[in-house]
């Protein structure tokens, strides 16, 4: 009888410190969790910072890519190249008279 009470104690004692110790793991876990959320928030904000610029730079290029392709539809008209062929190289109409300035000025 005597050793099966002291088995029971023993057992008792063991049901007993499996308790304490897996709650001293579980705090520590949860000490560990709120440490390492603290150090990680400033991590986080300068991440959404970076987010929100690179945001603000493809907008940016967006437009950008918008007024590109503006320009390459009027640079592919007709009346765009007539009008840089005029300018640039002299160009006449078939039907218009040129007047040649002789006097130097």
């Amino acid at each position: 009888m005597e050793r099966e009470s002291v088995k029971e104690r023993r057992s008792v004692k063991m049901r007993r410190s499996r308790k304490v110790l897996f709650r001293l793991v579980l705090i520590g876990f949860f000490i560990f969790a709120a440490v390492r959320f603290c150090f990680q928030q400033p991590i986080l904000s300068k991440y959404a910072k970076q987010i929100d610029e690179l945001q603000g730079q493809i907008a940016q290029e967006e437009k950008r890519a918008g007024q590109i392709k503006d320009l390459k539809q009027l640079y592919e008209t007709d009346e765009y190249k007539k009008r840089i062929a005029r300018d640039r190289l002299g160009l006449v109409e078939a039907d218009e008279r040129i007047y040649v300035d002789v006097s130097g000025q």
